[in-house]
């Protein structure tokens, strides 16, 4: 995030040469920090108050008087660089909010940061159905595939766990909520216009859309977590204890023994894979509700790249 003056530019001006200055200077930023040349993982504001310099990182901050210009490079100017948690904190939290929320974005609308969002929740659910998909799937090739590799479900064991589930839930919901920008800006507009452009208009409907998606994709995790949990509490060796008891009773105790335990581990195994492969269908419906989802986050995108309009009140010439 930059927050910036642009040099030359004034709330009025004076004389026409005055204004062919700002115009060139103002022009000049634009174009410099248009977030597009930066994948949208730049947002942009415009303070015309600020004459302050501050760099700021999670560990370190820079305050000063120079600016970033070849005159600055030949005056005596003054600054300092700090690693206090408590300094960085007060500027991170307070102080940088607040000159925030009053500078003016560089598009009409906070769309820079919807893209950064809409990009990384993109990148966050590919992953997401890549880890799912190596837990339950794995390459096979035989006779009757003609030795092309294909991939199969897993039925003899499942790399899914609830830890796993539990970090793709948590990760999505950190997305859900930074998603709430689109919505923001939607009733911008309509606070705006009486009549929503099209292209407004589809992206309600996809929002829309995609909100009821994530509700069903988020209810067959939760489905996905109770299959898991038995899988997860399944004890083999207890459960071929139980099934010689149970099951084989006195008999497993004669001269077949081993024949018995055999016999008792085949069924734990059975068992086992039954609960694996009750799974699948579930695993089937989260994979696709992966690719819906991402579709309707790259179109999304593509609706908001065409409502980019750089803020008018920028350019004040």
């Amino acid at each position: 995030v930059i927050i910036t003056n642009i040099p030359k530019r004034w709330d009025s001006y004076k004389y026409e040469h005055n204004i062919l200055e700002a115009r060139r200077a103002i022009k000049s930023y634009v174009d410099i920090l248009n977030p597009e040349k930066f994948g949208y993982k730049l947002s942009a504001y415009f303070d015309f108050n600020t004459h302050a310099k501050i760099i700021v990182t999670d560990h370190f901050v820079y305050c000063g008087s120079a600016n970033f210009s070849d005159a600055s490079k030949n005056n005596y100017e003054c600054g300092f660089i700090s690693d206090d948690e408590n300094i960085i904190q007060h500027i991170k939290e307070d102080i940088f909010p607040s000159t925030k929320s009053t500078a003016i974005p560089y598009y009409q609308y906070d769309f820079a940061t919807a893209m950064v969002f809409l990009c990384e929740a993109t990148t966050y659910c590919e992953k997401a159905k890549e880890i799912v998909f190596d837990a339950t799937y794995e390459p096979w090739e035989d006779y009757e595939t003609n030795f092309k590799t294909i991939w199969i479900y897993k039925t003899n064991n499942s790399g899914i766990s609830t830890k796993m589930l539990s970090e793709i839930l948590d990760g999505f919901q950190q997305y859900e909520n930074a998603l709430q920008i689109i919505l923001e800006i939607i009733n911008s507009y309509y606070e705006k216009l009486e009549d929503l452009p099209s292209d407004v208009q589809k992206l309600e409907n996809i929002y829309e859309e995609y909100q009821e998606k994530f509700k069903l994709m988020l209810m067959q995790l939760e489905t996905l977590f109770n299959d898991i949990e038995d899988l997860a509490h399944y004890d083999y060796q207890d459960n071929v204890n139980t099934l010689l008891n149970s099951e084989y009773g006195l008999e497993s105790f004669d001269e077949n023994l081993e024949h018995y335990i055999e016999l008792a581990m085949d069924d734990a195994t059975f068992e086992f894979q039954k609960l694996i492969e009750s799974a699948e269908p579930t695993i089937k419906k989260i994979i696709s509700y992966f690719d819906e989802i991402i579709f309707y986050y790259d179109e999304m995108q593509c609706l908001l790249k065409s409502l980019l309009k750089v803020n008018n009140t920028i350019d004040n010439t």
